[in-house]
């Protein structure tokens, strides 16, 4: 889930809309909805999150933006990083993939789990960065890629993302 505080009141919470929108990607091959829950594994991967209609203006003022991930194994000590697709409207996850070599933001997140269970990874500054582009418009859909940036064995962890079409949504 995407949660964001717009300016003073304003609070919306995004879950992935389709099956589509939460990708694994190795080498050339990109695994929609890697399981029937939304699993995304990172180890040596990228993966990737796209959230639709986002309604926020554009140049609104970001109070705080968080993405909510279920942790359900770690192992070893995986550095993640999280960065956004520098984009004023992200398109759909294609195959062969398009998730390496997207534009990113300079902004980034750095939350490298250490335990399982909910994990609140703050991306104030990366929702910021992507409403601020001067072809953001309120409605677009906003992307995130997601990696392990030790790319060792072991050095790995397991996560899910809500989707809402698994949630019988």
């Amino acid at each position: 889930a995407l949660d964001a505080a717009v300016g003073g009141l304003t609070e919306i919470q995004i879950d992935i809309a389709a099956n589509a929108d939460d990708v694994l990607q190795v080498a050339t091959d990109l695994f929609p909805n890697f399981t029937a829950a939304g699993m995304l594994f990172t180890s040596e991967y990228e993966a990737g999150l796209r959230f639709q209609s986002v309604a926020v203006p554009q140049s609104a003022t970001i109070v705080s933006a968080t993405l909510t991930l279920n942790i359900t194994s770690v192992n070893g000590s995986p550095e993640t990083t999280v960065y956004g697709v520098d984009v004023d409207d992200a398109a759909a996850w294609a195959a062969p993939g398009n998730l390496p070599g997207n534009a990113t933001t300079t902004t980034e997140s750095s939350p490298g789990p250490t335990a399982t269970g909910s994990q609140q990874i703050d991306v104030t500054a990366i929702v910021q960065e992507i409403v601020g582009r001067g072809g953001w418009t309120s409605g677009n859909d906003m992307a995130f890629v997601v990696l392990n940036d030790k790319a060792l064995l072991n050095q790995d962890h397991t996560w899910f993302a809500e989707d809402l079409n698994d949630a019988g949504g």
